[in-house]
């Protein structure tokens, strides 16, 4: 009942925002006007969801509305991002901002046109290329099958896998050495555990709203995830691969303004001619920008989660997330610069298809190690140390029914 009555209040701020986008133009005055539904948007989950009670799904209502839905209102401001779309008709825009879905783009120019017998033999072997394949859209069949088996993999998580781990962990050995080295394996494999289970979760609740979107409106969606555990790189990740919905908000909303040097959008034909060296000093600003918003973002959530006093602040509250997302900026930018100078190399002197397999397979195995390694040692311990963790685990079980071991 809770989470409906947010649902309701964001609802009725976002007939309001409609209503705004119809009559005002971007700019600081549709901004202004803006303000009221952007501030809905943050105290409805925080005054009326209990996350002592239920944390799952304050933790959607939060993440979702203050931070995704709020981002794509503040980017419709300035005259960016999906919801400024002419055609929209205002059920398809009140589901496009209120739920963690993204719109399909049209498939990229880069993308060869292929005639239909060309097409055919082109799918018949199975050989799309990845920028093809994403721009595919995901429809109600794939949302309902990935749905399903990331509620599959969830309940795996909580059922099975956290629950012998955690008997594992009480084993008795023989040393001390032997005793330390057993907890430190127990750890990494419970956080593995964890990333999965968020991955599961959060696909799961994108799957739903792909669901609603596409049967309810007929909207053709993008991906929201692209099997991130095989990516090769951070910016593959990031980029390409994990929340893509977030991706988004944040591109319209941080990244695009910083690179264009203006926050309110203008004309192409009006448009300033930038220098390459310009253009890539903006890019790499408005790289470490969206992880530091994400970062902050992140800790906003972490904030509303963990409760409001001081002495569960100090507890939690030590702003490792904003420095795990912001540690990420400087390896996607140097893994841009890197990549430039290999692709250049690699036009020079091509390799076969058996050394592509065998790095790409080396660049997935180091970018996993890396990425745990960070995670390990600033985005799970301030979770640990509240509990958030247990609360969650045990809130999932609850919403699936599982029985807690």
């Amino acid at each position: 009942a809770a989470f409906a009555s947010t649902c309701a209040l964001v609802g009725g701020g976002l007939i309001y925002a409609r209503g705004v986008a119809d009559t005002v133009g971007p700019g600081a005055t549709r901004l202004l006007l803006l303000a009221p539904a952007l501030c809905v948007n943050v105290a409805a989950p925080l005054l009326v969801l209990d996350p002592d009670a239920e944390p799952l799904f304050t933790a959607i209502a939060i993440a979702n509305f203050a931070w995704w839905t709020n981002f794509k209102l503040i980017a419709l401001a300035a005259g960016r991002g999906q919801l400024t779309q002419p055609a929209l008709s205002p059920p398809t825009f009140l589901a496009l901002a209120a739920l963690p879905v993204k719109f399909a783009d049209e498939r990229d120019e880069r993308v060869p046109r292929l005639g239909d017998s060309d097409r055919t033999a082109f799918v018949e072997k199975k050989t799309k290329t990845k920028r093809a394949r994403r721009a595919d859209p995901h429809t109600a069949r794939d949302a309902c099958v990935g749905f399903a088996c990331k509620l599959a993999l969830l309940s795996w998580c909580v059922s099975f896998a956290l629950p012998a781990l955690e008997s594992a962990s009480h084993h008795e050995d023989g040393g001390t050495n032997q005793t330390e080295r057993r907890l430190n394996t127990y750890l990494y494999a419970k956080n593995a555990t964890y990333a999965v289970a968020l991955y599961a979760c959060l696909g799961a609740l994108f799957d739903l709203g792909a669901v609603v979107a596409a049967v309810a409106f007929g909207a053709t969606l993008a991906r929201h995830f692209d099997l991130p555990f095989l990516a090769t790189s951070f910016g593959d990740f990031w980029g390409a691969r994990w929340n893509l919905v977030a991706g988004a908000s944040l591109r319209d909303a941080v990244y695009a303004p910083i690179k264009e040097g203006r926050f309110f959008r203008v004309r192409k034909k009006t448009a300033e001619v930038l220098d390459a060296k310009t253009i890539k000093s903006r890019r790499v600003v408005g790289v470490f920008a969206c992880f530091a918003v994400s970062g902050a973002m992140h800790e906003f959530v972490l904030w509303a989660l963990v409760g409001r006093s001081s002495e569960s602040q100090s507890n939690a509250i030590g702003w490792e997330w904003f420095a795990f997302f912001l540690s990420q900026a400087p390896l996607v930018s140097l893994e841009y610069a890197a990549r430039k100078k290999k692709t250049a190399r690699e036009k020079k002197n091509p390799r076969g298809a058996v050394y592509f397999v065998a790095r790409r397979a080396a660049q997935n195995g180091a970018f996993l190690v890396a990425q745990l390694a960070l995670a390990n040692a600033l985005f799970f311990p301030p979770v640990a140390r509240s509990a958030l963790d247990a609360r969650i685990v045990a809130d999932v079980r609850r919403v699936l029914g599982v029985q807690t071991p």
